[in-house]
C-alpha cells in the first residue's frame, strides 16, 4: 500500500509540548509529549493528557537543527489510547511560526533533507 500523502512524514524523538487552545478554560499550562512522527501538514505525538477530535491545540515543537523552538496551532484529527498508558494525537498544522507558509516549507524541507 503506498502513502499518498502531501508531505513525508519523518519518525522523531524530539520533544513537544503543547494545551488546547480553543477555550478559556483550556490547561493553564502546556503537557510534554513525545513526538512519533511530523510533516509539513502535521504532527503524531503520545502525550499522557488526551484532547477532543476538532480541538485546536497550541504546540511547541523542538526540531533538531532550528534554533529556537517552533510554534504551531493544529486541530486534532484523531486520538487513539496507547497500550502502555496515554494518547497517541495526530493534528493537522493551521499556523506555524511567524509566517506560517514559510514555517510550513521549513519543516517540508526539514523532513525531505532527514529523508535523503
Amino acid at each position: 500500500m503506498s502513502d499518498n500523502r502531501q508531505f513525508p512524514r519523518l519518525k522523531s524523538n524530539a520533544k513537544v509540548k503543547w494545551r488546547v487552545s480553543s477555550t478559556p478554560d483550556s490547561l493553564p499550562q502546556l503537557d510534554d509529549g513525545l513526538q512519533i512522527n511530523i510533516s509539513g501538514g502535521g504532527i503524531c505525538f503520545v502525550s499522557q493528557l488526551s484532547a477532543p477530535i476538532g480541538t485546536m491545540i497550541a504546540l511547541e515543537l523542538d526540531l533538531p537543527s532550528y534554533p529556537t523552538a517552533l510554534l504551531a496551532l493544529a486541530r486534532v484529527r484523531w486520538v487513539d489510547p496507547v497500550e502502555a498508558g496515554g494518547f497517541e494525537i495526530g493534528a493537522e498544522f493551521h499556523w506555524i511560526g511567524w509566517d506560517s507558509n514559510f514555517a510550513q516549507q521549513q519543516i517540508a524541507n526539514f523532513v525531505k533533507a532527514k529523508l535523503e
